[in-house]
């Protein structure tokens, strides 16, 4: 029995084979679909799906058809961005540092007290800072306060901790005029 095959065309110039290398003048030059071709398999058809049904391009140009139409903008007055409260992110940056302080030994718990919340001593009073009667087991990397809103300071920290990197999360709030308080700490 003989089994006649067609050979794929031989071009002349350099273009990308399947994997995307390129193919050195003068070889066989198959693309995606020439070689599905060549195996008598079905030409890939490329899709999008919108949650309801399976979109396909333009059979002609290929071009895709907007999925939804922009939102329409919102009625109403615009809401200016809140400006962050310089001297609250630095309270909160500072306040953080002392915490770590706290956490090291380097500091004790009766200095804090009246920026934080009594359950925050409790939570660090818990951590395991490997503390050994040597300083320097915790050490404060990176401080990234946000104001997402007056009223209010998220934090968000790097530090060194028993030998390991780890992360702190701090919230504060402002329950008076001007002393910021640390509700809560986590370190992760």
């Amino acid at each position: 029995m003989t089994v006649t095959q067609t050979a794929p065309e031989i071009t002349t110039e350099t273009s990308r084979d399947v994997l995307g290398e390129a193919v050195v003048a003068g070889r066989a030059a198959l693309t995606r679909d020439a070689l599905r071709e060549q195996l008598r398999l079905p030409r890939l058809q490329t899709v999008v799906w919108d949650n309801t049904e399976l979109l396909e391009p333009c059979p002609n140009c290929g071009h895709w058809e907007h999925l939804d139409e922009p939102a329409a903008s919102p009625v109403g007055p615009v809401v200016a961005d809140l400006r962050p409260d310089r001297s609250a992110l630095l309270a909160a940056a500072w306040t953080l540092t002392l915490l770590v302080e706290l956490l090291d030994g380097r500091r004790p718990a009766r200095q804090v007290t009246g920026l934080v919340a009594s359950r925050v001593l409790r939570y660090l009073a818990a951590v395991p800072a490997g503390r050994d009667g040597s300083c320097g087991g915790a050490r404060l990397l990176s401080v990234h306060p946000r104001q997402p809103h007056e009223g209010a300071v998220e934090v968000a920290a790097s530090l060194r901790l028993a030998g390991r990197r780890r992360a702190m999360a701090a919230s504060f709030a402002l329950p008076g005029v001007d002393s910021w308080v640390c509700e809560t700490v986590r370190i992760l």
